[in-house]
């Protein structure tokens, strides 16, 4: 069995792996699904799908967070660490990507 109906063409149009999952055509649940997922996890996409212009919000996030002394910083905190944090906390998706790092800082300094 193939491990998916992708062609490299269509994997270099999508920009999410959700969205490439989402085009495929995928075999039932089971071994068969998985392999065919992770076929498609391990194909290499085109960059320039994956760039994405950053939000203003996440500009602002990124010069919060750079500020000295942010993560313990009150006023950073309300103005725009705490909303973002609330939602990664309770499992709700990103409009745009966040940097690792970033997601990370979040994590560390208010879990």
């Amino acid at each position: 069995m193939p491990l998916s109906s992708a062609t490299p063409t269509d994997i270099a149009a999508h920009a999410t792996f959700d969205d490439l999952v989402a085009s495929s055509e995928m075999p039932p649940p089971g071994f068969d699904y998985f392999r065919a997922r992770r076929g498609l996890w391990l194909t290499p996409r085109s960059s320039e799908a994956r760039k994405t212009s950053k939000s203003s919000a996440h500009e602002q996030l990124e010069e919060i967070l750079q500020t000295p002394g942010a993560v313990l910083s009150d006023s950073c905190w309300k103005n725009g660490i705490q909303k973002v944090w609330d939602g990664l906390s309770k499992g709700a998706r990103l409009k745009h990507g966040l940097p690792l790092g970033l997601a990370v800082c979040i994590f560390i300094y208010y879990y």
